[in-house]
């Protein structure tokens, strides 16, 4: 949720949760909610943390990734429009996962020798 493109109702549809999430809001069943609500925050402050940690240890790989993740999470869009048909799923997870590695190559063979 702290990346554009990877939502919070993406995840509850990946998690099968989404339809137990929206029964829990129209009956107004506080407890599930609450219990969901600090969930939520508890992932936001986790994670923001980690992410904020693996930038300052590793700030390019970490960047590669969620870069990566961000254009995986094109697939929704790709599939949506029908463009790839078949390979509406592989194309985009090739080109997140392959692009970021790519890149990284081009910034190895970019570095000028030191002197």
């Amino acid at each position: 949720m702290l990346l554009p493109g990877v939502s919070g109702s993406y995840i509850l549809l990946i998690l099968g949760q989404y339809e137990y999430i929206l029964q829990m809001i129209d009956s107004r069943i506080p407890l599930p909610l609450l219990i969901f609500g600090a969930g939520i925050l508890i992932g936001l402050y986790v994670m923001s943390h980690v992410i904020t940690l693996l930038l300052k240890r590793q700030r390019q790989l970490t960047l590669f990734f969620l870069f990566g993740i961000v254009l995986g999470s094109l697939r929704v869009f790709v599939v949506e429009i029908g463009f790839f048909f078949s390979l509406g799923v592989l194309i985009p997870l090739a080109v997140g996962l392959l692009l970021p590695l790519l890149l990284s190559v081009l910034k190895i063979f970019a570095k000028k020798p030191t002197q």
